[in-house]
């Protein structure tokens, strides 16, 4: 697909966004704990993750289970089949097996679990004998700790859920703990430690909110383009997600947040500061769109918090730097940092984006159709999150297939 500017952007845009996944996901499992019918939920997520987990859920009685390509859905589905001691075998798209998953075998192991791991598959012989306490490596995803987390209430007593090393993206954790709240189960979350009181799942009817990640890619182009004003509507001021974050973050980049009784109003200010420090560790789905942006408006970065880029879709930090080159920036490591500069000038013409089938590095990339004409390779991997992303651009960009 290739994507050129809208010549004529108009004055509003108004965007529809997907409901956030993230919640999606800890939701289904939570009904599932809770005997609440999985159809019955109004507002999931549209998105590939969520779909796939959904289908994984709907029947205790399965044995041959699919998981194409999401991380979160394989590590709850997991832990899920595991706490019920349901064997099953779970088949893996190429990628999802290459992503981070021994961490939490090797704990459900400790708890009596029997897991076989091949190529492509993962074979769940038998399930967890208890759960008392349990200790898992979390500077690889805060998943595992959160797939703990929802299944600790089935067992008695008071667990406790210990996590060691960097944890990452630490606010997913509240997230999990607040879903929780929703369903009448109490944590708490008292640094690395974890615990949950004995309770069953209350059944509840959850709004879901919509997603902060993908409004990320919104404030993108409204931060590189001259216009429109854009409201959205479903996200608030309360929000479960730490992805809020984004309203911070793209203040430097000049963008301007409102939220109003109508929805928010993002609009660009031109007050852009010309070098910036970020820090992505509570919110690495955030870097794609903010890198990227901050290349597109000449701005000089250092930031921290990419490691867990690695461990994505794809290796998201080879793919921004691959892509990021073809315009003339580069994305170089100094020490635990990163440093986002510009080394040539901006090239004309045609560029072929790689997004690596990664829906967030898709996403990312078309902000530059503001100084290029873009090719993207894969434009169906945006349905892993935003389904609707290109019909929601089109007051940025023209699309030709």
């Amino acid at each position: 697909m290739i994507l050129s500017p809208c010549p004529e952007p108009g004055k509003e845009a108004r965007i529809l966004l997907p409901a956030s996944k993230s919640i999606s996901n800890r939701v289904l499992v939570a009904a599932k704990l809770a005997g609440i019918d999985l159809n019955t939920i109004d507002g999931l997520s549209e998105s590939d993750d969520t779909r796939q987990l959904f289908e994984a859920l709907e029947s205790d009685c399965k044995t041959n289970l699919c998981i194409k390509d999401g991380a979160a859905p394989l590590r709850f589905l997991l832990a899920y089949r595991a706490a019920k001691n349901l064997p099953c075998t779970i088949q893996c798209g190429e990628r999802l097996l290459q992503r981070p998953i021994q961490p939490m075998i090797n704990s459900l192991k400790s708890m009596g679990a029997e897991i076989e791991l091949m190529q492509n598959t993962l074979i769940l012989h038998k399930g967890i004998s208890g759960f008392s306490e349990v200790e898992i490596e979390a500077s690889q995803s805060s998943q595992f700790g959160s797939a703990f987390m929802l299944i600790a209430p089935l067992f008695p007593g008071e667990k406790k859920i210990r996590l060691t090393g960097t944890i990452a993206s630490a606010t997913y954790l509240q997230m999990t703990a607040k879903v929780l709240k929703e369903f009448g189960i109490d944590s708490v979350i008292d640094g690395s430690e974890i615990r949950i009181s004995y309770g069953a799942y209350l059944p509840q009817k959850i709004q879901i909110e919509k997603d902060w990640s993908a409004a990320a890619f919104i404030y993108a182009l409204v931060a590189v383009f001259d216009g429109p004003e854009t409201i959205i509507s479903g996200l608030s001021e309360d929000s479960l997600q730490g992805d809020i974050q984004v309203t911070e973050i793209f203040r430097e980049l000049g963008v301007e947040t409102n939220f109003t009784a109508n929805g928010l109003i993002i609009r660009k200010t031109g007050s852009v500061k010309r070098y910036i420090n970020l820090d992505f560790e509570d919110c690495p789905d955030l870097a794609p769109p903010v890198l990227t942006a901050c290349a597109a408006l000449e701005i000089e970065v250092k930031t921290r918090g990419l490691e867990n880029l690695r461990f994505k879709e794809s290796d998201r930090i080879d793919a921004l730097k691959s892509n990021l080159n073809k315009f003339g920036k580069d994305l170089k490591q100094d020490g635990e940092c990163w440093i986002l500069e510009s080394k040539l000038p901006m090239p004309s013409g045609l560029i072929q984006i790689d997004d690596y089938n990664d829906h967030r590095i898709a996403m990312a990339f078309s902000v530059f159709t503001r100084m290029n004409n873009i090719q993207i390779q894969n434009p169906d991997c945006v349905n892993k999150s935003f389904p609707g992303f290109w019909k929601e651009c089109k007051p940025w960009f023209n699309m030709e297939l």
